[in-house]
């Protein structure tokens, strides 16, 4: 039986450690569904379209929905020197919370999140 030193070993899985990484990532993400609103709704219907996912079991939807209302929040008119900084739009918080319960399973706090954020959106329209 033959024996490799132990440095010939790590010095060949760290050879091939790229290759796999790169197979990994070349490995294309399934899209999320896209939710039945019209491409130019604002927020609220795409909160709306959330709730009607979360409330049904369809998480990709949902968070789809959310992502495109956080999207439709954020078109504002912003100077080039501040396009970097976030938004401190509550409403946005709100929604990416939304996101992250959704994440979590937290059924109901997603519910509760995008509940306050159509809320919000509606003191504000």
């Amino acid at each position: 039986m033959r024996h490799f030193p132990l440095m010939a070993v790590a010095v060949a899985l760290l050879a091939a450690g790229p290759a796999v990484a790169q197979q990994q990532e070349s490995v294309p993400a399934s899209p999320l569904p896209i939710p039945s609103v019209d491409e130019n709704a604002g927020p609220r219907e795409f909160l709306t379209a959330a709730r009607q996912a979360v409330v049904a079991g369809q998480a990709g939807l949902a968070e789809e929905a959310l992502e495109r209302a956080e999207s439709r929040v954020l078109d504002r008119d912003v100077r080039p020197s501040r396009a970097d900084q976030p938004s401190e739009q509550m409403m946005v918080k709100t929604i990416s919370d939304a996101r992250a319960a959704l994440h979590a399973g937290d059924k109901a706090k997603a519910l509760s999140l995008i509940d306050q954020a159509v809320q919000q959106q509606a003191s504000n329209g």
